[in-house]
């Protein structure tokens, strides 16, 4: 006789929805700047090869910034660095979707639900691109001037990982809710994804609230 896996979580009641929103929206503030770090450090990596200084690495939950030097003018090699960013970033997401798919066992609730919540750098990134392209800004406006290729193409790059990594996501989430919800319902994670957007638009506001005033004056 063979022992059925019993539930650590659960998704039966509506404050069990909104206490595992909560917690996965918490875990991705701590996660991001782990992925932040990928981001902006492929981005200073790029500077030195090219031979400019950086003079600072700025790294939050929801900003970062590298402060480098750069000819001004179109220079390709600016392109190139603008475009390590985003590689970067999807190189710290395929790193997780590799450990939480590739593992034999459970790494506890917190270790694997930290690689489940890093995968969605895989559609933070490419949603970079996408939104950069149509508002023409950030390392898509970048890449797209000084490389000289339409931001379209950028646009159209950002479409094709927004569809490829959506399968990776999907796999990762089904193996924690095989792990921690077994024989859980997995349509009861739509509302929990619902907290888990609005939480982690709740915990941002105290943090752009200064900045958009700066900007505003």
């Amino acid at each position: 006789m063979v022992a059925k896996a019993l539930p650590l979580v659960s998704l039966e009641t509506r404050a069990d929805r909104w206490l595992l929103g909560t917690y996965f929206a918490l875990m991705v503030y701590l996660i991001v700047p782990a992925a932040a770090l990928f981001h902006e450090g492929a981005h200073a990596l790029g500077y030195l090869l090219a031979g400019y200084p950086v003079r600072g690495v700025f790294i939050s939950p929801f900003m970062s910034q590298v402060l480098g030097l750069y000819p001004v003018g179109l220079s390709p090699q600016q392109g190139w660095i603008s475009a390590a960013g985003p590689l970067g970033g999807l190189l710290f997401g395929y790193l997780a979707a590799w450990l939480c798919l590739g593992k034999r066992r459970s790494w506890g609730l917190w270790g694997d639900t930290a690689l489940v919540m890093a995968t969605w750098v895989l559609m933070v990134e490419p949603g970079y691109l996408i939104n950069g392209s149509l508002a023409n800004f950030g390392d898509p406006q970048q890449v797209a001037v000084h490389l000289g290729i339409s931001r379209w193409v950028v646009f159209a790059v950002g479409v094709v990982l927004v569809l490829a990594n959506a399968r990776l996501i999907q796999r990762a989430f089904a193996r924690w809710m095989d792990t921690f919800a077994p024989g859980a319902d997995r349509r009861r994670l739509r509302p929990v994804l619902g907290v888990f957007i609005l939480v982690m638009v709740l915990i941002s506001i105290p943090y752009w609230i200064p900045i958009m005033s700066y900007v505003g004056r």
